[in-house]
């Protein structure tokens, strides 16, 4: 080898060496933590007592357990969306059946009648009426009778 290679080998190792991280001293103060001494205070040893091995197979797991933690996540989501998207159809199926016009019709999209009565039944006029399972608002005007001009 030539000496300009020996050269750069020598300082590539130089500057590998020297970059290594080098521990700093950490301090307790009372309930807090600094990297400057203070009165009373105690130096706290922050080294990572794993070995390399340990960090990686921690390093490993945690990625593992993130990954299922977002694919439980994404399916809980979409079974969310799906129940209540279900649960909205079943509202609206439900509704389709219960709610008739006033005059027992079902209501259709070209008169635009919502149906806001509830259903008649006309077979069972002994057992007790069912609710409706949604709430009806319902307006209902008095009769006058017309004055008579005397």
């Amino acid at each position: 080898m030539t000496t300009r290679h020996l050269n750069a080998i020598f300082f590539i190792a130089a500057c590998a060496i020297s970059t290594g991280a080098i521990g700093q001293k950490v301090y307790r103060c009372g309930t807090e933590y600094s990297q400057t001494p203070c009165e009373n205070g105690s130096t706290v040893n922050a080294e990572d007592p794993r070995s390399r091995a340990q960090k990686v197979e921690s390093d490993a797991r945690i990625r593992r357990e993130t990954t299922i933690a977002n694919s439980m996540e994404k399916a809980r989501l979409k079974g969310e969306a799906r129940a209540d998207s279900d649960s909205n159809a079943q509202a609206l199926m439900h509704r389709k059946k219960k709610v008739r016009t006033a005059n027992g019709d079902r209501p259709t999209a070209a008169t635009g009648d919502t149906g806001a009565t509830a259903p008649k039944d006309k077979k069972n006029h002994s057992k007790k009426k069912n609710e409706p399972e949604f709430f009806t608002a319902r307006v209902t005007l008095e009769k006058t009778k017309p004055s008579t001009a005397k």
